[in-house]
């Protein structure tokens, strides 16, 4: 790149945050909720993993609108291994704007805390597995009830989610208000 694109570059960052350099569209960010077996137990198996990728789009003061690109959904075995997995690209955010809305203390320092109330996405995700069927799913984020542990991981958020094959009568999984790990950040 030349000197002067990398200074452009700088300047729209230090005035716009960090996304203003990105390449619109381009994720900025992951940010990943891993489901435990047992909510309650932060030692279970981590039966399901899913991953926003995000791209930083919008801004208004410390609050940065970001468009969801897409949903990756893992199901893992009990080693861990991706028993199978699913995308969908641009998924449906239930937002006036389609954008996630979250705010930021310190843009420098983008962590997975940010990010534990997400929005409502609905949508049926692509199979990315052979033999696998399509997945339709929900997921939003909800605030504890009075009284409800929040914690049991560093990062945590609380999620009501379904997620389902289409050929199954039963969710594979589902839960309300359910604790679930937070991972990711800026990358």
């Amino acid at each position: 790149m030349p000197v002067w694109m990398y200074c452009l570059a700088s300047l729209a960052t230090l005035a716009f945050g960090p996304f203003a350099a990105a390449d619109p569209g381009e994720p900025t960010t992951e940010i990943r909720y891993q489901i435990h077996a047992d909510p309650a137990d932060p030692d279970s198996a981590v039966t399901h993993d899913i991953t926003l990728s995000l791209s930083a789009v919008d801004a208004d003061g410390d609050w940065v609108g970001y468009e969801v690109t897409a949903v990756t959904i893992a199901r893992l075995d009990a080693s861990g291994a991706v028993e199978a997995e699913w995308k969908e690209e641009y998924p449906v955010v239930a937002e006036p704007d389609g954008l996630w809305w979250v705010e930021h203390a310190n843009f420098a320092t983008l962590n997975g805390s940010d990010f534990t109330d997400p929005p409502l996405l609905v949508g049926v995700a692509s199979a990315m597995t052979p033999e696998a069927d399509d997945m339709v799913y929900d997921l939003v984020g909800t605030e504890p009830a009075p009284g409800k542990r929040t914690s049991p991981w560093s990062t945590t958020a609380r999620l009501t989610y379904t997620l389902q094959v289409v050929t199954e009568t039963d969710p594979e999984a589902e839960g309300e208000e359910e604790p679930a790990e937070v991972f990711g950040g800026q990358e």
